[in-house]
């Protein structure tokens, strides 16, 4: 249980090259997650004997072995000489070795070793005759070859005499036949000739880079990514406590903010009455700007560098904070990081105190304008709805600045930034 405990309280302590984030639990936190998982038992497994080592079947792996660099005497008197630990260790080096156990899996002794597979570079183009069918009744092509091989890999075995050393060695992965037609797609697309330009995949550099390290980090798993994800979401009660769906990431957050937060998530909590948290990945620098790139080249936005300069004037801002007051934006947005009496974390919304240095003042006026055409389902209102006769807008408000939807909206973004978040004028020095 301790193990388990040290692990969950933080990975990178236990095994530096993780992948698993830090949870930033407290001590408690830990040690319930340990105890509880502690808790998770096989009895049925764990009741099982240990199976007793076979002298016989030892001495004759362990001198199929012997035999690739020895004679059959050399390796019989080697054999004699060897104690029952000296035969299970040799052997199971050398199964290690074999079975290409150190392919996935860091095994000291192991760290130069070279893989065992078969290089894929060119699959597509690799000569039918090169591929063994066995005695199999299938399709003669690549792709055939491909599908059986992915689907049962060493059935190519079948039928056929082969010393233990030669028969097949690749694990059967249990493919979905979805997942068998998508690898050999993959594998028949591996050719020698240069692929045509107007064939290239003409992704931008910076979100092939970003959908990469997101796939790795599988931030899929709790956030909507390019409308994909959010697999934790079912664990939760209410939608309000979901983590929160990204789509307009790049347009919506200053690279200034977000390159810090995904550095150290802990530090800036937008929603800190909730108990769900952004793990800490221990992103390094180039990895922190690879995901920044990724969303701003998502969403066609600048990087690194934009303004959040407001240009507007004392009367914008009177007239922004009268509508703030009437569209009671305070109600669902606190503006501190404690709890509102009589509320539950489900009803809250961010902290509006962080907007000026979060988010960029142009997506503030499209989402303001319309948050369901951002984020389908969100509980935020719609103050200035669509309709035939307005399809710009209609403002609940036609008595402040001539019911302008434009204008009020506009004006409720510069209060939001300059008034209560303490943002920057144009043309000012110092703040408003």
């Amino acid at each position: 249980m301790s193990w388990i405990y040290n692990w969950v309280k933080d990975a990178s302590q236990v095994w530096p090259e993780t992948k698993m984030p830090s949870l930033r639990l407290s001590d408690q936190e830990a040690a319930d997650v340990a105890g509880y998982l502690s808790s998770l038992r096989n009895p049925d497994w764990e009741n099982k004997p240990l199976p007793e080592v076979d002298p016989a079947a030892l001495d004759d792996v362990t001198l199929e072995f012997l035999r690739t660099n020895s004679t059959d005497i050399e390796a019989r008197e080697k054999l004699k000489s060897m104690t029952l630990e000296q035969k299970n260790l040799y052997t199971g080096e050398r199964l290690i070795s074999q079975k290409g156990c150190f392919g996935c899996h860091q095994i000291p002794g192991f760290e130069k070793a070279q893989p065992i597979g078969t290089e894929l570079t060119e699959a597509g183009t690799k000569l039918i005759s090169q591929l063994d069918f066995g005695f199999l009744p299938i399709e003669h092509s690549r792709r055939g070859w491909y599908e059986q091989k992915l689907k049962n890999p060493r059935i190519f075995d079948v039928g056929r005499v082969k010393r233990p050393e030669e028969l097949l060695k690749m694990p059967n992965f249990h493919f979905s036949d979805k997942d068998v037609d998508a690898i050999t797609g993959v594998l028949t697309s591996l050719v020698r000739d240069p692929v045509p330009l107007e064939m290239r995949d003409k992704t931008q550099p910076a979100i092939a880079e970003g959908r990469q390290l997101i796939a790795e980090k599988n931030c899929k798993g709790c956030h909507l990514i390019e409308g994909a994800g959010g697999d934790i979401r079912p664990t939760f009660s209410v939608q309000a406590l979901w983590p929160p769906n990204l789509a307009t990431e790049g347009f919506k957050t200053q690279p200034l903010w977000l390159h810090p937060f995904l550095k150290d998530p802990g530090t800036v909590r937008l929603r800190p009455w909730l108990t769900a948290r952004m793990p800490t990945f221990h992103f390094t620098e180039r990895q922190a700007g690879t995901i920044e790139r990724y969303f701003s080249a998502l969403d066609k936005v600048d990087y690194p560098f934009i303004s959040t300069d407001i240009d507007t004037d004392a009367e914008k801002l009177k007239v922004g904070a009268d509508l703030f007051t009437k569209m009671q934006c305070t109600s669902c947005h606190p503006t501190s990081n404690v709890l509102p009496p009589g509320k539950a974390p489900e009803d809250l919304a961010p902290n509006l105190m962080l907007a000026s240095q979060r988010l960029r003042p142009e997506w503030v006026l499209q989402w303001l304008a319309d948050p369901q055409k951002i984020m389908p389902g969100t509980r935020m209102p719609t103050f200035f709805p669509a309709t035939a006769d307005h399809p710009e807008g209609q403002s609940p408000f036609p008595n402040i600045l001539g019911g302008d939807v434009k204008a009020q909206i506009q004006a409720v973004r510069d209060h939001l930034f300059i008034t209560v978040g303490g943002g920057r004028r144009r043309g000012l020095s110092t703040t408003n």
